[in-house]
């Protein structure tokens, strides 16, 4: 995308990586007593959302879907 804007003539365009930082979201990093501290059951699933609050992440779209997965996830 830097290229495709460069070639038309917008300067300063620069890449910014998406994704995860796999050196903190990471197994190795996982607290075993989370769900005791949450007073959830040991199979309880947990779904986190880490991202912007835009109209893009079509957030209510998402909410409908957790809610339709049911247990074992957990959403608050």
């Amino acid at each position: 995308m830097v290229e495709q804007l460069h070639d038309m003539g917008v300067q300063g365009a620069r890449h910014q990586s998406l994704g995860i930082d796999s050196a903190v979201f990471h197994p190795s990093r996982r607290v075993e007593t989370l769900r005791a501290h949450l007073r959830l059951p040991p199979d309880a699933r947990l779904l986190v959302y880490a991202g912007r609050f835009t109209p893009e992440k079509k957030l209510p779209l998402l909410i409908e879907a957790v809610r339709k997965l049911g247990r074992p996830y957990h959403r608050s």
